[in-house]
């Protein structure tokens, strides 16, 4: 006797859809796109995208040269141009939706190469094209050749060709080219982020994607709905009017619709108000039957903090709801999760923008430069209060430091823009100012005259450099 023949054995069918109410097997991206129009599972994506991208960045490096300042404010203002931070928060939209986003390269197509196919917005490349590698060289990808990024669905997307027998090899459940609407793509021009990566067991299920945050919300949010309406039920019908009277004398009007007990009941729902009178008999007794309500509140809050567990997010950002109580703040657990945003940051977007980088570097000089890197913006943000209370700490530490000969007015105004990212904020003031510069040099003269050594030393290698 099999499985499937045993008695207490689910069917197949029963078995999907177990799988599927339990938020574990695959449902498909249309219904995964239908549950983008329910509030909480919009509510939950939109919200670790929007926090993902917020403050964005900058480029550093480069060197001190004029030239490396003006490469880092072009590859700034080639960002802005391409959309690079709209994408990346439609790349975490897509990941918390399908599990997968796809980000495709736009490149022209060469000079003399294949040709290019018309469509009705834009030309691309011949699919030949398209399936070989976009290194990211002069011959891929001359100066002036990058057109855009596009974000793609993952519903227009299958994987194509896949290595499944050697464990060793660098393409190991990793689809090589992509099917997009009849169309091979290499994978090196169709980008993927994948923020929950599956077994390999899985993969082929789930499209080569990873796994949805709707879905692995879906079990909580199915719970709270069912609390929610349960709660509404309750509240809706909570009180109920009990009317005692002689049911063996009235009892035969149950049996046609003029029957008097028919009767009595419609009289007594007629004349039911709480601004009028209500009129029994001797032997009638009214009585008012409640259902208490204490706890619903508590019940109702208990799920809904479930769902903001499974995803990660404080009930504060995630329902703007604030937490009671005395001295009740939520300041650690936003704390908490900006460290998990950032951790996001670095695991899912930060490969793709310095990829994104390289290549747009290669567009604008034809080069890439290793020196300039990309740096996010911190997530938190001192009030004002904590900041200036910051700056004073640092201020006197900084004067302490220079009265007793450790570093001088110059170090300390170098080190203050590095000190000041730690706070969330890029401050370029220094506490020293042109007084407290001209007291140090008539207290150390010596060390001024060092400085200025240094400063024309600097000058002349910079000068046969």
């Amino acid at each position: 006797m099999t499985a499937l023949d045993h008695p207490y054995a689910l069917s197949p069918s029963t078995a999907r859809q177990q799988l599927f109410s339990e938020g574990i097997g695959f449902p498909g991206y249309p219904y995964l796109s239908a549950l983008s129009l329910r509030g909480e599972y919009r509510n939950i994506v939109e919200t670790i995208a929007r926090e993902a991208v917020r403050g964005w960045g900058h480029f550093k490096g480069g060197g001190a040269s004029a030239s490396a300042g003006r490469r880092v404010a072009e590859l700034e203002a080639a960002f802005r141009s391409f959309g690079i931070c709209a994408l990346m928060a439609n790349m975490v939209r897509m990941d918390g939706y399908f599990g997968i986003g796809h980000l495709w390269v736009d490149v022209a197509p060469a000079k003399g190469g294949s040709k290019a196919r018309s469509s009705s917005v834009f030309s691309i490349p011949d699919g030949e094209e398209l399936a070989t590698p976009l290194t990211l060289d002069r011959a891929k990808l001359p100066q002036g050749s990058l057109r855009g990024f596009r974000a793609i669905e993952p519903l227009w997307c299958s994987p194509g060709a896949c290595e499944m027998e050697n464990p060793l090899s660098p393409w190991y459940y990793r689809p090589q080219y992509w099917i997009v609407q009849n169309c091979a793509v290499h994978a090196s021009r169709l980008l993927q982020f994948i923020s929950r990566p599956l077994p390999d067991s899985l993969k082929p299920a789930y499209n080569f994607g990873g796994l949805p945050l709707t879905m692995m919300a879906k079990p909580y949010v199915d719970n709270y709905l069912r609390t929610r309406q349960s709660v509404s039920d309750l509240v809706h019908s909570f009180s109920t009017m009990v009317l005692k009277t002689d049911m063996a004398q009235l009892g035969n009007g149950l049996r046609n619709k003029g029957g008097n007990l028919r009767q009595r009941a419609r009289l007594f729902t007629a004349l039911r108000d709480n601004m009028g009178l209500m009129m029994l008999d001797s032997a009638e007794e009214l009585k008012n039957v409640t259902t208490p309500l204490v706890g619903l509140d508590k019940l109702q809050a208990q799920s809904q903090e479930h769902i903001a567990s499974i995803c990660g997010i404080p009930l504060v950002k995630l329902t703007g709801i604030t937490p009671s109580g005395l001295n009740a703040s939520s300041d650690g657990e936003l704390r908490v999760f900006y460290d998990t945003m950032a951790a996001l940051r670095e695991t899912l977007l930060t490969p793709a923008i310095e990829q994104i980088s390289h290549m747009v570097m290669l567009h604008l000089w034809g080069e890439i430069d290793p020196t300039i890197a990309f740096e996010w913006e911190p997530l938190y943000a001192l009030n004002r209060l904590e900041r200036q209370t910051a700056e004073k700490v640092r201020a006197e530490t900084a004067s302490v430091r220079v009265k007793s000969g450790l570093t001088t007015p110059q170090q300390e105004q170098r080190l203050w823009p590095e000190l000041a990212t730690g706070l969330g904020e890029r401050s370029r003031q220094s506490p020293f100012g042109l007084q407290d510069q001209e007291e140090f040099n008539q207290e150390h003269p010596d060390q001024e005259q060092s400085d200025q050594e240094k400063t024309d030393q600097e000058k002349t290698d910079q000068e046969e450099g």
